[in-house]
């Protein structure tokens, strides 16, 4: 059956025999287009535009009009769209030339098609054929459909007369891309705090080999009733599996604080306004419904990069406004400033949806965005930071330092580790420099859906732990101010650190005078603990990221201590945590403070410490800690 749509102004109509293909592979999408009763002449042009993906056209495959030899075969690594050709037919008599406006596989251009009218007329009842990919050789030259099962793809076709100024709208189809229907991994989360007797959900999502929603499936919630305190895993059996979901650390009274967890740094993904006039963000959704996280971020890349930049950017506003709930979903307003040879990326975030895409074109830190972010928080009067994106690969400029605007560093994504000392630009070289920061990861992916375990790339994503008493956008960022988080490599590891000085404890993201500390930590794992390394990194050292102490616990749950006697060196002390699985979790550093480095920057009584009991290791244990308010 063909689905025919018309436009009310014009007589043309556009066909299409399915607006719904399969994710990842090669097609052929014949759109016929019908002239109006004054038929297609000479000089007319017939233009399809390209679907743009927040700010990328086809970033899964491109079209050429040059010869079968552009095409390539179906590719497998996001990093490089395979090509496909595009041509048109024409009724016998009629000859039309083919154009591709960005005849490349750039993505940050937009891509036009323009089918001309070079020779005879077509009729009202005659068809224009264009074949948006080919059947040639063996395929290869279809056109690559998309990772991500997308509804409501819009493609776009108009009609120029050679008589007119402007092009006219014909129409714009909707396309759709369908899941894979094989399971091939099952997601299982929960929040990870509860209290006893009060009931929580767990929630159960079956994933394609891509990280979809598998095709004819729905998430699971269960509901679970925790009768008794302590740290428990909830199994479940479910799509033929039996399962455990991440550890919950559960209270005999209602949670003072809360472990939340969120990916701040993901690209292009998709959204559109419903037939019912709501608005859809499928990058949320996915971060919220499939995957169970709090809180998220598409980091628009800054201005002009993307294409369309207002537009994305005043969507990106509206998803930040329509899908922020407090105490149940953050979809977090940022940027990413693409920095320079010297600045490296560093990923900015705002404390409300709104405020101004900054240019990319800034002069450095102190120069350029750390100006920009105080003149605009003066203005609007919300605090922003800035996150440095994959140091050890983007760049870094560990000389300028402001730790209110550059609290912490996101350590992993799917680029790579930057917390491996070796690295040229590694948060351990910045550390050993003078910088205070504290640690989160995020997926860096390119697909847009936050979270997502099975990454474009094929690598671990990363995940933001953030420890805060509420689930909103001031205490996410208050808690973040104050180091008060760590990163994983997107396993819901359970981590606690506390520095112990005499009988006063510190939480990770602290700075305090040190003397004979001891370090003591605890670890609930997703999978057995292989190893837990107690490193170190000395303020103003040649070398960082020196092992002070290391456990191979074999469990899922462990615990264990160090003592650090007095030294010469201030020294940054955070804990490195590697499961069988192969999963990483790294804990904020503590800064001890020796006498001679002048008067300690932390201060007791800070907001966990307000909000916990003094004497236990915990994370609500009485701990000192800083508040930037």
């Amino acid at each position: 059956m063909w689905l025919i749509l018309s436009a009310a102004s014009w007589a043309q109509s556009v066909s299409l025999e399915t607006t719904r293909f399969p994710i990842q592979t090669k097609v052929s999408m014949v759109l016929e287009i019908t002239p109006g009763p004054e038929g297609f002449g000479p000089g007319d042009v017939v233009l399809v535009d390209e679907p743009v993906y927040h700010g990328q056209r086809n970033k899964w495959g491109w079209l050429s009009h040059r010869p079968s030899d552009i095409c390539e075969p179906l590719s497998r690594d996001f990093d490089a769209a395979s090509a496909g050709r595009v041509d048109a037919v024409a009724p016998e008599g009629v000859r039309v030339s083919v154009l591709h406006s960005e005849d490349s596989a750039r993505n940050h251009e937009p891509g036009q098609i323009l089918v001309t009218i070079e020779e005879g007329t077509l009729g009202p009842e005659q068809l224009l054929r264009v074949l948006l990919g080919t059947q040639e050789k063996g395929g290869d030259c279809g056109w690559q459909t998309p990772a991500r099962a997308h509804e409501k793809v819009p493609l776009k076709v108009s009609y120029w007369p050679a008589s007119a100024d402007e092009a006219i709208e014909i129409e714009t189809l909707m396309l759709a891309f369908e899941a894979e229907s094989e399971i091939q991994a099952v997601s299982v989360t929960m929040a990870s705090q509860a209290q006893v007797g009060v009931q929580q959900w767990v929630r159960v999502s079956p994933l394609d080999r891509l990280g979809n929603l598998v095709q004819g499936e729905d998430v699971l919630l269960i509901p679970h009733t925790f009768e008794q305190e302590g740290v428990f895993r909830v199994p479940v059996d479910a799509f033929g599996e039996s399962l455990w979901s991440n550890p919950v650390r559960v209270t005999q009274e209602a949670p003072a604080w809360g472990v939340f967890w969120g990916d701040l740094h993901t690209h292009h993904g998709h959204s559109y306004t419903a037939e019912d006039g709501s608005w859809v963000d499928e990058n949320h959704d996915y971060a919220r419904d499939v995957m169970g996280l709090d809180f998220g971020c598409e980091s628009v890349k800054g201005d002009p990069i993307e294409i369309d930049s207002e537009a994305l950017w005043e969507s990106v506003q509206r998803s930040c406004a329509q899908y922020s709930v407090d105490g149940d979903y953050l979809a977090l307003l940022g940027f990413e400033w693409m920095g320079n040879d010297v600045s490296g990326h560093h990923n900015v975030y705002y404390e409300s949806c709104e405020g101004p895409l900054m240019e990319q074109e800034l002069p450095g830190l102190e120069r350029g965005l750390w100006l920009r972010m105080e003149e605009t928080m003066a203005e609007t009067g919300q605090r922003m930071i800035s996150i440095p994106h994959a140091p050890s690969f983007t760049g870094s400029d560990w000389e300028a330092n402001d730790e209110v605007l550059r609290p912490v560093a996101e350590v992993f994504s799917e680029i790579g580790n930057s917390m491996e000392p070796e690295r040229a630009g590694s948060v351990p070289e910045g550390l050993s420099a003078g910088q205070r920061l504290g640690f989160i990861a995020s997926s860096d992916n390119h697909d847009g859906w936050l979270g997502n375990p099975m990454v474009s790339r094929n690598t671990p994503g990363g995940l933001a732990a953030i420890l805060a008493p509420s689930l909103n956008t001031s205490e996410l960022l208050g808690a973040l101010s104050d180091r008060s988080s760590y990163a994983t490599t997107g396993a819901r590891i359970l981590l606690e650190l506390v520095a112990w000085e005499g009988e006063e404890p510190h939480a990770m993201g602290s700075a305090f005078l040190a003397k004979n500390t001891r370090i003591e930590w605890k670890v609930h794992g997703t999978a057995p603990i292989e190893s837990v390394r107690l490193v170190s990194a000395g303020v103003g050292a040649q070398v960082s990221g020196v092992e002070w102490a290391a456990w191979q616990p074999a469990e899922l749950d462990a615990q264990g201590s160090a003592q650090v006697p007095d030294g010469p060196q201030e020294l940054a002390m955070w804990l490195e945590v590697t499961q069988s699985d192969r999963e990483m979790a790294w804990s904020s550093p503590v800064w001890l403070e020796r006498a001679e480095s002048g008067e300690p920057t932390g201060c007791s009584g800070g907001l966990v410490g307000l909000l916990g009991v003094v004497g236990g290791l915990g994370l609500g244990a009485g701990l000192a800690r800083r508040r930037r308010d």
